[in-house]
């Protein structure tokens, strides 16, 4: 589940660029990625952290990085309307606890991956701003493959965060609403809230304890 997650937190959130100093906010949208790139660099190579402080800390980071309330409204689309406030709350919530298991699931296994050698992959092409919207567009050398990646930003305060990402013109947003459509299975929200908690459940399960243990909870 989630394929589309696992490649695009493992090429873009973790891959290494060319360090930048960090921004003074509100800065550009491009000065925002750059910054969530180098902090996860940042995060995946301190020799001090164990594998427990690791996963926390990069759950804190994949918080601060997304806008999982757009993120839902737009993957749910007309059914966001329809839903309560107590409703997107909870869907909210699951979504953001899936894909933050997801990823924290995966980080250990591109620890090793040789980020020296993965240094030159991302690309910075260009942005776009429209009021508080923003696209930055970026290519990934993937795989042997350059795939051109768009993130679309919203800013909230002084800063920007991401509510999707298309890559190779797979978007985000889409990817979740097949999933929800699949685990709601034609139920109220109520039981698709109880799936998405199930699921991550799974997740967190299949996640080593070594991993686990020193993360906060969610």
């Amino acid at each position: 589940m989630f394929r589309l997650v696992v490649l695009v937190l493992a090429a873009v959130v973790i891959t290494p660029v060319a360090a930048q100093p960090e921004p003074l906010w509100p800065g550009s949208p491009t000065d925002a990625v750059r910054a969530y790139l180098d902090g996860m660099i940042t995060l995946a190579a301190d020799p001090t952290l164990g594998a427990g402080a690791r996963h926390g800390a990069a759950r804190l980071a994949v918080a601060e990085t997304f806008d999982f309330a757009e993120l839902s409204k737009r993957a749910l689309g007309e059914h966001w309307a329809r839903m309560t406030g107590r409703e997107r709350a909870d869907v909210t919530e699951g979504i953001r606890a899936i894909l933050t298991a997801v990823y924290t699931s995966r980080m250990g296994h591109y620890l090793g991956a040789g980020f020296a050698d993965l240094r030159d992959r991302v690309h910075f092409v260009g942005e776009s701003i429209s009021g508080r919207a923003a696209t930055v567009t970026l290519s990934v050398s993937y795989a042997g493959k350059d795939l051109p990646l768009q993130l679309a930003l919203l800013r909230r305060g002084r800063g920007w965060r991401i509510w999707d990402l298309s890559v190779d013109g797979m978007r985000l947003t889409d990817n979740i609403r097949a999933q929800v459509a699949r685990l709601s299975r034609g139920g109220d929200y109520g039981e698709l809230v109880a799936r998405l908690r199930a699921r991550r459940e799974t997740l967190i399960a299949a996640t080593p304890p070594s991993a686990r243990s020193g993360s906060p909870s969610q």
